[in-house]
């Protein structure tokens, strides 16, 4: 070959153009001149060009000749032929390759066995030659030169089972002082019986042609067959036991390896290929041997030759049955013989024999064959050891890569399958026979137009039926196509490089020597339909994916997976290595959980939570599988109901979530996912603690001492839900309904306390508990009857209550809390009775505890005209509330002193009297009939205190008091022990027993007024609503008298003007009232009143007279006389 510049390339291209133009449109020959100026002239020495075509006749070797081609032929000399000598057999033979002209020849074959030999061959190919030969010279010569190559072809590469018939067209041209001949060859003509092969299923063809080939490699693997001998001897024994001697010329490949391999029926071209086929891959030397009518094989064993005819030692020839066990029906009469063996020079033996030398002509003698020895080989004692280790232990050749041969008995044609019920043979018609243990039935042929899948077993191959057997992804499977092929009949093994089973929904995947692995976890382009498919682990395929991840790889021992795939609900990813343990969503079905482990070293992913086992309600799991998840941090979490997993993206925003973590089985670990991570961690699930559901808007989980549970807080837009934070127990969980959202949110958070007091919840967590809170701790405690100041100001007070021996605690709305009252507390009791703190309520219904324990009495919150006593130590509940006055506790701070009373009008309405009314109190506390009393209650203007000691008389009633002077009332102690209150019906006096007694000894009631206490003066008084009077000797002494007769006295009342006299009679009482001028009687009968004016009167000392009687009704009574008596002068009324 000469290099050619891109110009003369060019001009090439340009010259071969104008070539075919001329050769089909105008004339044979052309001469062209080009000019020096033209833009075709590239070269100045390229100056005419010669174009001319030359076509030759098709061309068919005599293997396919028909009979009439065969019977004109006569073979001179056959008679006497010396197989070992002669000038067509060489010493020296190599191959026949070796022995063609390297100029032509050799550029001839290595164009066409390398266009053959492609994966998909071309069928037309061209060659260019370069010679300086005439063309006249060059076309006489070429025919030869194709002969010699193409016989060389097909003796030496069987595998190029289509070669044989050609045609060519050249086209001829002249550059410079050379001839350039590009000839184009055709190898599948029209003669050819495979002219309407494509390549691909030229293709096809040739992969199954491999796969019976690599089946036989792995047999003779299996028995370690190593020798050349032994191998040669297997193959020979393989292709009797499996090979019909078939002559039909309407089947194609009768006389090609195609026929003999997978087809099963051959003549003797089909025996003698596939031995020199298979014994190539071992690096034996194997040669065809032609005969006009027959085709054996020469073979080289230890640099020495020797002859092979697998067809003639094949006893279906004879008409006997196939070998049964044995090697006792099985000839070697051919293998490894010299041309000495009678066997081989017998009259019907050395005509069929007879070589040629050509595989197109009889006559023509192109190629040499090696010299022959004459005495057949002789093994060594291992090589026959070797060869008497092949067994076949059954008829059904099998192995791992093909269905077994059903034994055919060929006088009757009757098929026997395998013993071993299901089991699959193979007859010579390639139709599969399926065992029914005592009977065999033809069950797969031709007209089936069906894919049967075969699994291997111990017995042979069985068809895949998808039941009962577990398949992994190192599972093997062959493939046989019936009536699937339009280029061969019967069951043929299938040789593509994957099968989809629309059906059954498994796609397999040829693996080697055409076995085939059902696609798992992984994906599958199918460029033809341009479809897409994904494969579960269990090899079910889908066109239509879930979004998840899928199980990929290869699978281990432990059926872990190495790799996964994942997906969206509209295309997948590659398969890749995991780089993150944790979890994936299971895309098969979306509700199950594929666990990675080992990604920093060996990934190991399995499906370890199936759907009858995920945890739903309230569980999550870390998702590996979250793109921002990385081995050191999480960035979401899965979660999952009965149909669906979710994967869920850690808070964008500045927040907290928990979950309980799915993985862990004992339910005490809990992940929480924040703004930048998602991680687990455990917490003891203490009784009746809780941590917020994310999961579930309003529940929260609650531990019960073993575990934590999600359950309903029952929050509700008029009542909150409370529990102690199990994560952190100085917090509280708390359950509140949102309007905005229209839901219950559960949030952590501060348990509102400061450093002055604690505060309490109603504990949603443990029935009849409360949480109690401080600065440093909350912690949940049976509830006492009592109350307890809450934590939530919309309910200030928390009431426990005992009930049928169970706790019953509740929260008391802010309009529910009475104002400025008291409630006992509840943390300061041991036994429900006495307290040691109360709490007050002020007018805001604000509550505080009182620390302090000051003796008096409290209105209590909850009951009207219910109060609290406390004396001093402790409070407790006044078992009944009597009509009167209690000392306010609330007022004091010294148990002595108080600026307030609680005034009780009944027992159901006690209320805190704010005026500072001197005066005495009715004490409630000292009555049992709400009359009598027997303790006062005494303000003194400053302060409220019992009165230590009562004595018999009269006291203010501060009750009555309205303006801080007047007391309609009075308080009458009859004894210290009795005392009630009185009402003046009119204008009078009572002695004072009041603490100013010592000042103002009198008290004196008006009956429109009320009364005041004032001081006295010697003189007389109207007393006690007018039913006697009061005489006071001096300003601290008085007495009250009953008037035992009628007397009048000056009156030294504050109505004395103008009622200056007071008349008593001991019917009528005492009244005051202006006098009549004149003398009255008084209390002695040594004095008299004189009365000057009706308001003017004073007493005297008579003298012995009479007087005038004032107090006269008539005339008997009209005088009082006065008379010495016993030297006193004495006064008496009468005439």
């Amino acid at each position: 070959m000469i290099r050619i510049s891109f110009r003369s390339l060019l001009f090439h291209l340009i010259l071969l153009i104008l070539c075919f133009f001329i050769n089909f449109g105008w004339t044979e020959f052309l001469n062209i001149t080009i000019s020096e100026n033209e833009n075709l002239l590239l070269e100045n020495n390229f100056k005419k060009v010669n174009c001319l075509r030359y076509k030759t006749n098709k061309f068919i070797p005599i293997k396919y000749w028909n009979e009439e081609q065969k019977h004109n032929e006569k073979i001179k000399n056959q008679t006497n032929i010396n197989l070992r000598y002669s000038t067509n057999h060489i010493s020296s033979f190599t191959t026949f390759y070796d022995q063609l002209d390297s100029s032509i020849e050799k550029v001839i074959y290595n164009g066409i066995y390398s266009g053959s030999s492609k994966t998909i061959p071309d069928f037309k190919i061209t060659v260019t030659l370069i010679s300086t030969q005439d063309p006249d010279i060059f076309y006489d010569a070429i025919d030869t030169y194709n002969e010699r190559v193409f016989t060389t072809l097909i003796y030496e590469h069987p595998e190029l089972w289509w070669l044989g018939a050609y045609s060519l067209d050249i086209l001829a041209y002249k550059y410079g002082s050379k001839y350039y001949y590009e000839t184009t060859y055709n190898v599948l003509p029209s003669i050819s019986r495979f002219q309407n092969y494509s390549g691909t299923q030229v293709s096809k063809l040739s992969k199954r042609i491999n796969f019976i080939k690599n089946d036989i490699k792995q047999k003779i693997s299996t028995l370690g067959l190593t020798s050349d001998y032994a191998i040669l001897r297997y193959i020979h024994d393989y292709l009797i036991a499996k090979i019909t001697y078939y002559l039909d010329e309407n089947k194609k490949h009768i006389r090609n390896v195609y026929g003999a391999l997978v087809e099963n029926k051959c003549v003797c071209e089909g025996y003698s290929e596939s031995l020199q086929l298979i014994a190539k891959d071992y690096g034996i030397d194997v040669i065809i041997a032609r005969s006009k009518e027959h085709e054996w094989n020469f073979a080289k064993i230890k640099n020495k030759w020797y002859v092979i005819d697998v067809t003639w030692d094949d006893p279906t020839i004879k008409g006997k049955d196939p070998p049964s066990g044995s090697y006792s029906n099985l000839y070697t009469s051919f293998f490894l013989i010299g041309t000495s063996n009678p066997n081989y020079t017998e009259n019907e033996s050395i005509v069929e024999h007879a070589l040629i030398y050509s595989a197109y002509s009889v006559t023509n003698k192109l190629i040499k064959y090696p010299i022959i020895q004459s005495n057949d080989y002789s093994p060594t004692i291992q090589e026959k050891f070797e060869v008497n280790s092949i067994k076949f232990n059954t008829s059904y050749i099998s192995s791992e890569l093909v269905i077994g041969n059903c034994r055919i008995n060929v006088k009757n044609n009757e098929v026997t399958c395998p013993s071993t019920s299901g089991h699959l043979c193979i007859s010579g018609d390639n139709e599969i026979y399926k065992s029914e243990g005592s009977s065999c039935r033809k069950t797969y042929t031709n007209s089936s137009k069906k894919y049967v899948i075969a699994l291997k077993t111990d017995n042979g191959f069985k068809e895949y039926s998808y039941d009962n057997i577990t398949i992994t992804n190192t599972t093997s499977f062959i493939i046989y196509g019936c009536g699937e092929d339009s280029i061969s009949t019967g069951c043929m093994i299938y040789t593509d490089n994957e099968y989809i089973d629309t059906i059954n929904q498994h796609i397999y995947y040829l693996d080697r020597n055409y076995q085939y692995k059902q696609i798992r976890s992984s994906i599958y382009k199918d460029t033809i339909n341009n479809k897409t498919y994904l494969c579960n682990s269990s090899g079910l395929c889908f066109n239509s994916f879930n979004q998840g991840y899928y199980l990929a790889g290869s699978q281990a021992s432990d059926g872990s997976y190495n790799k996964l795939i994942k997906c969206s609900t509209t295309s997948c990813g590659s398969a890749t290595i995991p780089r993150v343990d944790g979890f994936y969503i299971n895309a098969i079905n979306g509700k199950t959980l594929i666990k990675c482990e080992q990604t920093k070293l060996t990934p190991k992913c399995t499906v370890t939570i199936s759907s009858l086992n995920i945890k739903t309600n309230g569980y999550a799991y870390l998702d590996a599988g979250n793109i921002k998840s990385t081995s050191k941090s999480y960035a979401g979490i899965i979660t999952c109901t009965t149909s669906i997993c979710l994967s869920i993206s850690k808070p964008s925003i500045k927040a907290i979530q928990y979950y309980l973590n799915g993985n862990i089985s004992e339910d005490k670990n809990i992940i929480q996912c924040n703004e930048i991570e998602c991680k687990s961690f455990t917490t003891s699930p203490k009784k009746g603690c809780a941590i917020m559901d994310s999961s579930t808007s309003g529940n929260v989980f609650i531990g019960n001492g073993n575990k934590f549970i999600s359950t309903p807080s029952e929050a509700s837009s008029t009542t909150n839900k409370y529990y102690i934070d199990a994560i952190d127990n100085k917090q509280i969980v708390t359950c509140t309904y949102n309007s905005n959202y229209g839901k219950v949110i559960c949030v952590h958070g501060s348990n509102g306390t400061n450093t002055d007091s604690s505060v309490h919840y109603v504990d949603a967590g443990i029935s009849g508990n409360i949480i109690e809170c401080t600065t440093l701790i909350c912690t949940s405690k049976a509830g006492v009857v009592g109350y307890y100041i809450s934590g939530n100001s919309n309910y200030p007070l928390i009431k426990c209550t005992r009930q049928s021996k169970t706790s019953k605690c509740e929260n008391v709305a802010k309009s529910q809390v009475k104002n400025n009252a008291y409630y006992l507390d509840g943390s300061s009791t041991l036994n429900n009775m006495t307290y040691n703190k109360v709490i007050y309520c002020n007018s805001n219904s604000l509550c505080t505890v009182l620390n302090t324990a000051n003796k008096g009495y409290y209105i209590e919150g909850t009951t009207p005209g219910q109060l609290i006593v406390c004396n001093g130590s402790n409070y407790s509940i006044l078992n009944t509330t009597k009509i009167g006055y209690y000392l306010d506790g609330g007022s004091t701070i010294d148990g002595m002193n108080y600026t307030q009373i609680i005034n009780c009008t009944s027992k159901t309405s006690c209320t805190i009297t704010k005026e500072v009314n001197t005066g005495y109190y009715l004490d409630g506390t000292s009555t049992k009939d709400n009359l009598l009393y027997s303790k006062l209650i005494v303000y003194d203007g400053n302060y409220y205190f019992s009165l230590a000691r009562i004595n018999t008389g009269y006291y203010l009633n501060g009750n009555s008091n309205f303006d801080n002077k007047d007391n309609k009332n009075l308080i009458y102690c009859a004894s210290s022990s009795k005392c009630s209150s009185i009402k003046t019906t009119s204008n009078s006096y009572f002695i004072n027993s009041g603490f100013d007694a010592n000042k103002k000894k009198l008290i004196f009631c008006n009956k429109d007024d009320g009364c005041y206490t004032t001081s006295a003066i010697t003189g007389f008084y109207v007393a006690h609503n007018g039913q006697g009077y009061i005489q006071c000797t001096s300003s601290s002494t008085c007495t009250y008298y009953q008037p035992t007769t009628t007397v009048n006295y000056i009156n030294s009342g504050f109505d004395k003007s103008p009622n200056i006299l007071i008349k008593c009679s001991k019917i009528n009482g005492c009244i005051s009232q202006t006098a009549n001028i004149g003398y009255y009687m008084t209390y002695i009968n040594t004095l008299l009143l004189q009365c000057i004016s009706t308001s003017y009167c004073f007493e005297i000392t008579p003298s012995m007279n009479s007087y005038k009687n004032a107090d006269s009704t008539n005339y008997s009574n009209s005088t009082i006389k006065c008379s010495l008596v016993n030297n006193v002068v004495t006064c008496k009324v009468g005439q």
